[in-house]
């Protein structure tokens, strides 16, 4: 049996992931997010005047990828399920 995700929940309550997500989907959606978060940061560097809303879309993208890296981590180091020590914040 493959692992996956726990059902995680981040940024009080508004974000969650799934439980059963198999981990490897988890963690390349998250490499996505940080991808496109990495294009945002640079466009915001490159800006004169870094624009507030760019600023909350990498906010956004970074949290959700963070999610997403959590969800796989803590399903495969706690399969059954059972919430494990909370991951780094």
């Amino acid at each position: 049996m493959s692992a996956t995700t726990a059902h995680t929940k981040f940024d009080n309550d508004r974000l969650s992931v799934s439980e059963g997500i198999p981990a490897k989907d988890a963690l390349n959606r998250a490499s996505c997010l940080m991808a496109q978060a990495l294009d945002i940061s640079l466009v915001a560097a490159d800006s004169n005047d870094c624009d507030s809303e760019l600023g909350w879309a990498l906010n956004s993208l970074l949290e959700m990828a963070k999610a997403y890296l959590d969800a796989a981590i803590v399903g495969m180091n706690f399969p059954s399920g059972k919430q494990g020590p909370e991951v780094a914040p």
